[in-house]
């Protein structure tokens, strides 16, 4: 991964994670940073040319060092730029600091104590003053002109369906939710002159698991490690604050019950780590003699299901007292068995659906852990998985799995195990995915995403699927049915997903 350095006088509390697309406005002030940073620094020889004394400032003035600056950096981007742009994650998060002001006075203070020769710092004073303020306004105007969000506006061409016209469309990507603008949330006059209108400090890193409530969406961050919630009543971006017995090592999978109580499998802690419906830590289940790698959870009528990727198998809590009540699957090839199990779904009626990554399938059990079937199998073709990931029942009966390899979601009929359908693709453009992880389903904030629908077009449901790379982090698609005018050279709708029971 490309980086650019951050001076190391910035405290780490400082740091947060920013887009790739700042970089115009980024690349600035970082550079203006490094660039006075080693030519005032003691250190006589640096990356862009020599240092500079006392007297160099008497002879050659301001106008002239920053010819000599300019000069050496062209060098230099010459040789380092190519490198830069070439490397394959460059458009992903990058370390920053907070507010570039901040940054900026830090640097500004180190410069006087430290770098600047006996008797410049006076001189210099109004010269640093005026720097800093053009490399706030550079960010800002840069920041003005980039782009954060993907968000499909009705009627556009953009609009994309799955299956596609002429046949009879039952998905429809909707938006994808990267960083705090995407929801809407308004941001300070000040923030919005110093990082520009379409800027945002939170943002969405690598999302490994996702769930909801009413009104609200949580994204599990492996990037930050931790819990994102989106209020979409508010419009609110945030982070839970885990602290003290909460605190959150290692989290993985989630689960957030009907009254937005979260479940956290966190296999740092070897515990499933519980905060109520207004964030507060509630209780820990687990540890090292229950649990080795917690990498998944669900929660159904009492019982707490955790998906142990270590010990390859189930295991099951009592919801109140954490007592260890069952356990289900152990290493092996065979139906029942378990090879690196990562995700885990319970539906409404008790069954129990785990992602049986290194055995490339799907197996399903009933509620006390006896084997019932499996989807899938290794392959290239249609049906099958090359590296599965996040799964998730609907309440028609349609099983949804993120392939990380495919860089799509396979739908497939519960009952009888057919492949119904399967959306996505690899890639960058609108509803396609990079590196696929969770998937969720979501019947309870509908109404949140209803300017985004086409007309015609009738939501019975919302699909999540969180991409552990690229730019559009949470894609959210909608399922229903195509109620408009009759799509021509439609004429046989037998291979659709079945309809609403």
């Amino acid at each position: 991964m490309g980086i650019i350095t951050i001076p190391s006088s910035i405290p780490p509390e400082t740091v947060q994670y920013v887009s790739f697309q700042q970089v115009p406005g980024i690349a600035c002030a970082l550079l203006t940073f490094n660039i006075l940073g080693n030519h005032f620094s003691e250190n006589p020889t640096t990356e862009f040319g020599t240092g500079s004394t006392e007297s160099d400032w008497n002879q050659m003035g301001m106008k002239r060092m920053i010819k000599k600056t300019l000069k050496n950096f062209r060098t230099w981007a010459k040789l380092k730029a190519p490198i830069f742009l070439k490397t394959p994650y460059c458009r992903e998060f990058f370390k920053l600091e907070k507010v570039m002001l901040n940054a900026f006075l830090l640097l500004v203070s180190n410069l006087y104590e430290s770098f600047f020769p006996d008797g410049v710092a006076a001189r210099m004073k109004k010269k640093i003053k005026w720097i800093g303020v053009l490399v706030i306004l550079l960010t800002g105007i840069c920041g003005c002109a980039t782009t954060m969000g993907k968000k499909v506006q009705q009627g556009d061409d953009t609009v994309v369906f799955y299956p596609p016209f002429p046949q009879r469309p039952r998905l429809q990507f909707l938006i994808s939710i990267s960083h705090e603008i995407d929801i809407g949330a308004q941001r300070s006059a000040f923030d919005e002159f110093l990082l520009g209108k379409e800027t945002s400090q939170k943002s969405i890193g690598k999302p490994y698991d996702i769930g909801s409530s009413k009104g609200k969406i949580y994204i599990m961050d492996k990037t930050a490690n931790k819990l994102v919630y989106i209020d979409l009543v508010e419009k609110r971006f945030d982070y839970l604050k885990d602290n003290r017995q909460g605190t959150l090592n290692n989290p993985a999978g989630i689960w957030i019950s009907e009254d937005d109580v979260k479940y956290i499998a966190d296999f740092g802690r070897k515990q499933v780590v519980v905060f109520d419906s207004e964030n507060n830590f509630l209780n820990a289940f687990g540890g090292e003699d229950v649990l080795e790698k917690p990498v998944d959870v669900a929660v159904y009528q009492g019982r707490i299901f955790i998906c142990d990727m270590e010990k390859n198998r189930i295991v099951v809590l009592d919801q109140k007292n954490g007592e260890l009540l069952l356990t289900f699957g152990e290493a092996g090839k065979e139906e029942g068995k378990l090879w690196k199990p990562t995700h885990l779904w319970v539906d409404e009626q008790g069954k129990v659906f785990v992602n049986d990554a290194f055995n490339f399938r799907i197996q399903e059990f009933d509620t006390n852990g006896k084997f019932v079937k499996s989807f899938g199998q290794i392959g290239d073709t249609l049906g099958s998985f090359a590296r599965p990931k996040g799964l998730a029942l609907s309440r028609e009966g349609h099983l949804y799995v993120a392939d990380a390899a495919f860089e799509n979601v396979q739908i497939f009929d519960e009952p009888t195990g057919k492949l119904l359908l399967f959306f996505g693709g690899a890639g960058v453009g609108f509803g396609q995915m990079y590196l696929p992880c969770a998937v969720h389903i979501d019947y309870e904030n509908m109404e949140y995403f209803s300017n985004y629908v086409e007309p015609g077009f009738q939501l019975k449901y919302l699909v999540y699927v969180g991409n552990f790379f690229g730019d559009s982090k949470v894609n959210v698609y909608g399922f229903g049915e195509w109620i408009g005018p009759v799509v021509p050279g439609k004429t046989d709708h037998q291979d659709e997903p079945k309809q609403e029971k």
